[in-house]
């Protein structure tokens, strides 16, 4: 990868796009927070679950479109700080052909288990009909977003992440009025979906006509599709979709924990303790955004010369991912502990499989080539600087939270 410095993005740049990410979330979730109450005024608790049912599915699509995301952010910073408009054309169509066949897909499967859905979330037979019409519309409407979303991931890679995080804000605000609008004029639940309909028609409506206009020679042609970039998507995409997914089971391999040794009460607290600092998390982890398109936009340069064999880099890969794993089983001896009915023997189990993690770590680092390290340039400064700037934004905003925790 070659460095580019002349027109990377500077540090005032970088602030302002981490500084519209934070405003962004926190607004969100604040006019989530006092939007709530007003909504369970016209929703039972039961439209309520149903409206939360929606995401829970549409969960598993987005998981699905994870790394494509990050792909389109990593590699149009690259082909934009190289000047090859052409490959962000290839990319763009590349990628909106590949993610309409996977929504068109994911539809038709979730219309034909809808069934199956409805009975294993035990919705009553009033609500069927409501339920399958919710389901089906928010997917519809989920798979559009996930589609087009490869303008807003574009304007990204540009750097053009405050005037996203703008939009982004401008449609939630909006969305927050469709939906005391239609809850008002008594559509119920389905007017919840309405407002999710204007949120993502505004959103990327936005985002495609300002993507055009930031990139003049902007195309979309089925000719742009091409091996090169269906590998970005799929390769660098599928990476960054194994290790999010490790990240999403590890995150919630607490909670089983809990839930197994201490009971449901103890996971409930738990939970409820948890989203004080979790929100916290939410906010600063959005301060993140940029430095995607901006370690790509500068590049690096490694202190070996030649690439490594795919398959070398593979096997890399799958040591970390088995090596993470390992680590997220080592306290479940602990979980079966009723069931070996002797804490010994779940002691035991535990401290054999921390010496299996330290074993296969150690095995890990002597797999990693001394010469994978990255030579002193503008990468590491980027670094370094917004390991800084994240850290100061980490102890103001955490230090608040403890203050007010109780």
């Amino acid at each position: 990868m070659t460095t580019n410095l002349s027109s990377a993005p500077g540090p005032g740049k970088l602030a302002r796009n981490s500084l519209a990410g934070v405003g962004a979330t926190a607004v969100y979730l604040v006019s989530r927070l006092f939007l709530t109450p007003f909504v369970l005024m016209y929703l039972s608790l039961a439209e309520f679950g149903l409206w939360s049912m929606c995401f829970v599915i549409l969960s598993y699509a987005s998981i699905g479109a994870f790394g494509v995301n990050n792909t389109y952010i990593r590699y149009t910073a690259g082909y934009h700080a190289a000047g090859r408009q052409d490959a962000i054309n290839g990319l763009l169509s590349t990628g909106l052909i590949c993610m309409s066949w996977f929504c068109l897909v994911f539809l038709l499967l979730l219309a034909g288990l809808l069934p199956l859905i409805l009975d294993a979330f035990d919705v009553s037979a009033d609500l069927r009909d409501v339920a399958g019409f919710m389901i089906l519309g928010t997917a519809l409407i989920f798979g559009v977003d996930l589609t087009l979303g490869a303008f807003r991931s574009i304007l990204e890679g540009i750097h053009e992440i405050a005037l996203v995080k703008k939009i982004y804000t401008l449609a939630s605000l909006v969305e927050i009025v469709a939906i005391i609008g239609f809850l008002l004029m008594g559509l119920g639940v389905r007017g919840m979906l309405y407002a999710y309909v204007v949120r993502v028609c505004l959103d990327t409506g936005i985002c495609v006509v300002r993507a055009f206009r930031l990139l003049p020679g902007l195309r979309v042609h089925p000719r742009g599709v091409d091996k090169t970039h269906f590998s970005h998507l799929f390769v660098f995409g599928g990476k960054v979709q194994v290790l999010g997914g490790l990240a999403i089971f590890l995150s919630s391999l607490d909670r089983v924990v809990i839930s197994s040794i201490m009971g449901l009460s103890a996971a409930g607290i738990f939970e409820i303790a948890r989203k004080f600092p979790f929100t916290g998390k939410s906010i600063s982890g959005s301060a993140f955004g940029p430095f995607l398109p901006a370690a790509a936009h500068v590049g690096a340069t490694w202190e070996r010369d030649e690439i490594r064999p795919r398959a070398d880099r593979a096997r890399t890969y799958l040591y970390v991912t088995l090596w993470a794993g390992a680590v997220a089983l080592v306290p479940l001896p602990l979980v079966f502990r009723q069931f070996s009915g002797s804490p010994v023997v779940a002691l035991a189990l535990t401290a054999g499989g921390l010496a299996l993690v330290v074993g296969a770590g150690v095995l890990l680092a002597r797999h990693f080539s001394t010469h994978d390290r990255l030579l002193p340039g503008p990468l590491l400064e980027l670094f370094l600087n917004g390991s800084r700037h994240i850290n100061i934004l980490n102890a103001v905003l955490f230090c608040f939270l403890m203050a007010v925790s109780g």
